[in-house]
């Protein structure tokens, strides 16, 4: 619209809307608007409320467009909170991991993988298998997984029971089932530690070496 108001503008003299929100809910981003259709020689009129280029008419909707930021503030804030909260009572706030299916804000198991990942954890568990070959496992399986997302689920403490965010620093106890033990867990954890020891690395020679 911007574009086509810009080429246009010999011809054009007033953008009209239905309301100052419906073309910006950010006070910055309307007088932004509002600046480059003045300087094209374009007004804005709005059908419901008082918009003009004099000096109380420019108030009012500067006051109008912050109105409707705040509007969008308030509502972000009341959406955080409520975030939050479901956080705090174990709730899944974001997608669930594999093995799991998102039903109205409950993680729930997904009755066609549950299994399947299970075993994954079993087999990580017995020392036996590494990484890839679970990922050519549950490919065989019908599951379609990287490796590098494999290793993220065996990290993974939603498997336990627990809630981890990057927006909150608690830890919490979920309402979802649990796939594997604490002990089962962290026993793959000292597998998974145990093949990622790195060698260490030599230094680079320089070219006056």
């Amino acid at each position: 619209m911007l574009d086509f108001l810009r080429k246009n503008k010999k011809i054009i003299q007033a953008l009209f809307v239905y309301r100052i929100d419906r073309l910006s809910r950010q006070t910055q981003d309307y007088l932004s608007i509002r600046k480059r259709l003045f300087d094209a020689g374009i007004s804005i009129m709005s059908a419901n409320e008082p918009t003009g280029n004099s000096p109380t008419e420019k108030l009012l909707e500067t006051i109008l467009a912050s109105f409707a930021q705040h509007d969008n503030d308030v509502r972000s804030e009341r959406t955080k909170n409520g975030m939050r909260a479901r956080f705090l009572s174990g709730l899944v706030t974001n997608h669930v991991p594999n093995g799991y299916l998102n039903k109205t804000g409950y993680a729930v198991k997904d009755p066609e993988t549950w299994d399947i990942y299970k075993n994954a954890w079993d087999l990580v568990a017995t020392g036996t298998k590494s990484l890839r070959e679970i990922s050519q496992i549950l490919t065989k399986q019908g599951i379609k997984i990287r490796n590098q997302s494999v290793q993220r689920m065996f990290r993974n403490k939603f498997y336990i029971g627990l809630l981890i965010s990057d927006k909150y620093p608690e830890v919490i106890r979920g309402q979802h089932t649990p796939m594997v033990t604490e002990e089962q867990f962290y026993k793959v954890q000292s597998i998974l530690t145990g093949r990622c020891v790195s060698k260490p690395m030599m230094p680079r020679k320089g070219r006056d070496n």
